[in-house]
């Protein structure tokens, strides 16, 4: 959840309704703040060399990612107050969380037989301050009227050297190679030098379908894709991944 952008947490969220509702039960995910507060005892646990290759995979894994690491209000490592967000983002989506205390769950670790005292002692602690959360339907919550889970549906019509592709529904991982598919096959037929998406009935894109318009950009040149009429939830993506310094809003 570290790679998602927050219009996609909360379709995560939306997500996480929807199989609640049918089938019950809880979702149990790991405490956003656990980093931030043991990051002292994970330090003299691991000790100094494990602890900083630890933080320089995080930082080359946040310098490769298309999106920032850590950057919704679910999952903010080594920052202050990520629960609080975290925790006000679920109730507005209707969830309630309550932390349990994983050391009362832990079983005994054989890794626990290779340490000292002093190190079992600083794992105790540990345990202690690790939390999981369980994530329940708020019974009082009122789901706005839905805006999602439209069919997809797609057209592409070439107009000289323009392409207009108009997109209806959500663009996600599943109907996303639908999308390119209709690109390749128009560039692949025609000397394409500008593109054109419709997206005033598109609900929601995911970071597949962003990847459609990066490769469109990338093969007609910046400034050359024009995304049209694209409603607040889309176009909040666009803006907060940076695309509308590539593509065209209109």
């Amino acid at each position: 959840m570290a790679y998602l952008t927050q219009s996609e947490v909360r379709q995560f969220c939306a997500n996480v309704r929807r199989v609640l509702r049918e089938f019950g039960g809880r979702l149990l995910t790991p405490d956003p703040e656990a980093s931030r507060r043991t990051i002292g005892t994970l330090r003299a646990v691991m000790g100094e060399e494990a602890f900083q290759n630890v933080m320089s995979a995080y930082n080359t894994l946040s310098a490769q990612s298309d999106v920032t690491v850590g950057g919704n209000d679910l999952v903010v490592p080594f920052h202050e107050n990520s629960a609080e967000k975290a925790t006000v983002l679920l109730a507005e989506n209707g969830l309630r969380a309550k932390m349990l205390p994983m050391g009362e769950y832990m079983p005994e670790l054989r890794v626990f037989a290779r340490l000292d005292e002093r190190q079992r002692e600083d794992m105790q602690k540990l345990y202690a301050d690790l939390h999981v959360w369980e994530i329940r339907l708020d019974p009082d919550w009122t789901e706005p009227a839905a805006v999602l889970g439209g069919a997809f549906a797609i057209r592409a019509d070439v107009d000289g050297t323009e392409l207009t592709v108009t997109l209806r529904g959500r663009v996600d991982s599943l109907s996303a190679p639908d999308f390119l598919a209709a690109f390749e096959k128009a560039a692949g037929s025609h000397a394409l030098t500008d593109a054109r998406v419709e997206m005033s009935r598109l609900e929601y894109i995911s970071s597949a379908g962003l990847r459609v318009l990066l490769i469109m950009t990338k093969r007609l040149g910046v400034g050359h894709v024009t995304a049209a009429g694209a409603n607040g939830v889309v176009r909040d993506i666009l803006e907060q991944t940076g695309y509308d310094a590539i593509i065209t809003l209109v």
